[in-house]
């Protein structure tokens, strides 16, 4: 809920990031496996966190993550017993 809730549920987060991987990534001009697509993501993500700003809502994400632990849990018990 709260500034976290608003965060998340917009693209904008997203957006930017792939907004700044286009640019860093826009000059490559042959791809020669997923080894070096995966490089040269890492390297413009790594560039790209220069340019973030600490998420709204931050204090919240480890009552995000415990919920979606409790969720997921649920959810394998669930699946697991319909089997």
């Amino acid at each position: 809920s709260g500034a976290l809730l608003r965060t998340l549920s917009s693209t904008n987060v997203i957006e930017n990031l792939n907004g700044l991987l286009r640019v860093r990534l826009r000059n490559v001009r042959k791809w020669r496996g997923g080894a070096m697509v995966l490089r040269w993501v890492v390297a413009a993500i790594e560039d790209a966190k220069k340019c973030f700003r600490r998420v709204r809502g931050h204090g919240q994400i480890p009552q995000l993550i415990a919920a979606l632990n409790d969720t997921m849990k649920n959810g394998i018990d669930h699946i697991s017993k319909a089997a």
